[in-house]
């Protein structure tokens, strides 16, 4: 009994196993045909690497033989002639060619900048990557400086229309100078705020404008009357005093003591007042 038991166990496990290789093989079957083509694809790249390099090979050991048979060919020549003469031609041929090969070789190498035969395509492959990468880099700094362009003009409008808009300063000199009023309305006449009114003469009032008169801009001397022309007094409008036209006229810049407010306007100048 118990080697049966013992046998059906083995059994079951056996089948258990079997089931379990089944599905392992399973899941691996893509992976394991996929790194089967992998290795497939780089034997056969192997090999055609190998092929050429026998094809090489195969293409030199050609060359030699057909130097050597030309060699040949031109030794017995040779020796049909001359033997010395022969020989002697013979060896400046072999430099010649020699000298002509390795001249070929080192102009190769120092294009190419490698040391040896077999670094030429490496080198052929670096530099074209080199180049490639430098086409690159061009065309980054050919966007970069049309970047630079676009903003240059935007800050050149920014800086345009900011001197456009700036305002205009509102510091003015103070130099002295003479300004001549304009010529008043005729009495009855509207004026801006008010009206004009006739008011009776007055004598004119030393405070009308004796405080607000600088040194040395005619304070200390007496204005002088236009000959044929009467003194007439004005009226200040709030202040309820009066002064004369000439007074007027010096003291708020409207000439020199000189010149009267009748001489600046051409006509005496009217009694009138302006209330506000």
């Amino acid at each position: 009994m118990t080697v049966m038991y013992h046998d059906e166990l083995t059994a079951r496990s056996n089948l258990k196993a079997n089931d379990v290789l089944r599905k392992l093989m399973a899941e691996a079957g893509p992976q394991v045909r996929v790194e089967k083509h992998l290795r497939d694809q780089s034997l056969a790249e192997q090999r055609m690497q190998i092929e050429s390099l026998r094809q090489q090979e195969e293409s030199e050991r050609q060359q030699r033989r057909q130097a050597v048979s030309m060699l040949s060919a031109e030794h017995e020549l040779s020796s049909s002639e001359t033997a010395v003469g022969a020989e002697a031609e013979a060896a400046v041929a072999k430099r010649e060619r020699e000298a002509f090969v390795t001249d070929k070789m080192e102009k190769a190498k120092s294009a190419l900048q490698c040391s040896c035969l077999w670094d030429i395509p490496s080198s052929i492959q670096a530099q074209k990557k080199s180049l490639e990468s430098l086409q690159q880099h061009i065309d980054e700094c050919r966007e970069r400086k049309k970047v630079l362009k676009k903003t240059l003009q935007e800050l050149e409008l920014k800086q345009a229309k900011l001197k456009f808009n700036q305002p205009i300063s509102t510091i003015r000199c103070c130099w002295p100078r003479t300004v001549v009023p304009t010529r008043p309305p005729p009495l009855g006449g509207h004026v801006p705020g008010g009206t004009l009114t006739s008011v009776p003469l007055q004598p004119p009032s030393p405070h009308a404008l004796g405080g607000s008169r600088a040194p040395g801009s005619g304070a200390g001397r007496e204005p002088k009357a236009s000959p044929g022309v009467p003194e007439l007094p004005f009226s200040l409008p709030g202040t309820g005093s009066t002064a004369s036209s000439m007074e007027l006229g010096c003291s708020w810049g409207w000439g020199e003591p000189e010149q009267p407010l009748e001489q600046l306007w051409g006509v005496p100048a009217p009694l009138c007042s302006c209330v506000m």
